[in-house]
């Protein structure tokens, strides 16, 4: 059974309502706040890249991984080591390993690799929660 064309039309809708919100909450957000919302969305990426390798989804394994390789990006390329001169380097570090890490995962189907970035994605997440929190 296909789909409507009114019914497409109100996904399309309801996609591009959320994008909107989304957007309006990103511009209006404290720049630490958004520091915690990449984080969250990275965690969701490796999760669902996690969920497309057990069902053997390849190509959304591949988006979510890809997807969450360029929220690593992002995060690096907002370090500030004029602010933090010590952390900022290692912080750089530390996302370069988990983009190999998630590099070699997607090659490999390694789920171990994914669990393992996945761990270290929500350690940080949440450390960044409790430093707005602890902030505001």
């Amino acid at each position: 059974m296909s789909e409507s064309p009114l019914s497409a039309t109100q996904g399309r809708s309801a996609t591009s309502g959320h994008q909107a919100y989304r957007t309006v909450e990103v511009q209006s957000s404290d720049p630490r706040m958004l520091v915690v919302m990449l984080f969250q969305a990275a965690v969701r990426k490796v999760l669902r890249a996690r969920q497309a390798l057990g069902e053997g989804q390849w190509e959304e394994k591949h988006t979510s991984i890809s997807r969450a390789q360029e929220i690593l990006q992002h995060l690096s390329l907002a370090l500030d080591e004029t602010r933090a001169p010590e952390l900022a380097p290692r912080l750089a570090g530390l996302y370069a390993h988990l983009d190999r890490v998630l590099a070699e995962a997607n090659l490999d189907n390694d789920a171990d690799k994914l669990d393992y970035v996945l761990e270290i994605l929500t350690k940080l997440a949440e450390a960044w929660q409790e430093a707005v929190s602890r902030c505001s």
